[in-house]
């Protein structure tokens, strides 16, 4: 009984270790992409608005 659990402790452990490293990179990506909206966002703003781009067609 007592090889169960600790196989089954290790497991947990291993569970954890693997949702820690995920946490990490989520938290990256998060990071990551609320820079990107702070970049982009006024860009974007300002093409709602007809400020950033104009398109021409001369024929």
């Amino acid at each position: 009984m007592k090889a169960v659990t600790s196989r089954s402790d290790e497991h947990l452990y291993d569970e954890v270790k693997r949702l820690k490293k995920r946490i990490v990179k989520v938290t990256q990506e998060h990071d990551l992409l609320k820079k990107a909206t702070a970049y982009f966002a006024p860009k974007v703003g300002s093409m709602r608005k007809g400020k950033l781009c104009e398109v021409r067609m001369d024929n």
